[in-house]
């Protein structure tokens, strides 16, 4: 099976690549995406060095099998139904297809029975939704109808520059605002992970919410969150 890694430079991309060197998916070399900027550049894998090449019109996508992305909602709406078209299976780490209809929003300890064989998008729920349910699944029994839960998560959800801004604030820098953070992460908390709605609830705290009752096939179950980013890598 081969095996693509699309946004092969980034931190989750980058994840990726390191789990699939002990992977049963990663018996040959994945084949490494990304933007034209980072293309050439070279990525050890293994004993190996792979050349990241650029997603664009000239990618073979029907070379591969199976496309990991991590390269955004606006890139992943572009070029997942291209690599479906041409016979693959795409899993999605980015928010653009999680609340589709038609789309299996999956995680495999909970609920395998969505994955379908053969060409098609399989959607990742966001984090924190994942590490949820998966606490909560042997209550499923249960049936819970109420979640309240509290997360704290890192600078590494906001990607390499939440991951910068720490160091360099943490190195004496300056505060540089919105970039990611709406305030200084260095030695701070604060319950604010992407925009708040008109009823105060975070886009962290929402996609909990949604994907949640998608998961469970619940519409009714009620989840109240609080997500903090936290100044930890």
């Amino acid at each position: 099976m081969k095996v693509g890694v699309v946004g092969a430079t980034g931190v989750v991309g980058q994840e990726m690549l390191r789990l699939l060197e002990s992977s049963p998916l990663g018996e040959y070399p994945p084949h490494l995406l990304a933007s034209p900027r980072s293309a050439g550049r070279i990525v050890p894998w293994r004993d190996q060095e792979l050349t990241v090449h650029p997603l664009d019109e000239n990618a073979d996508l029907a070379a591969l099998d199976v496309s990991l992305m991590a390269a955004g909602s606006e890139i992943a709406r572009q070029w997942a139904p291209r690599f479906v078209d041409a016979g693959g299976a795409v899993v999605d780490n980015s928010s653009a297809f999680r609340l589709d209809d038609d789309v299996p929003l999956v995680i495999p300890e909970v609920n395998p029975e969505m994955i379908s064989p053969g060409p098609g998008i399989i959607a990742n729920p966001n984090c924190s939704t994942i590490i949820l349910l998966l606490v909560l699944k042997p209550l499923w029994s249960l049936t819970p109808r109420r979640i309240i839960a509290d997360t704290y998560q890192a600078v590494s959800g906001a990607g390499r520059s939440g991951l910068d801004a720490l160091e360099r604030e943490g190195s004496g820098g300056e505060f540089r605002p919105g970039d990611p953070f709406p305030f200084p992460i260095h030695g701070n908390l604060f319950p604010t992970i992407g925009s708040v709605d008109d009823e105060g609830v975070t886009a962290e705290e929402r996609k909990m919410l949604d994907e949640t009752r998608k998961i469970l096939s619940d519409p009714d179950i009620v989840v109240q969150g609080t997500c903090v980013r936290v100044p930890v890598a």
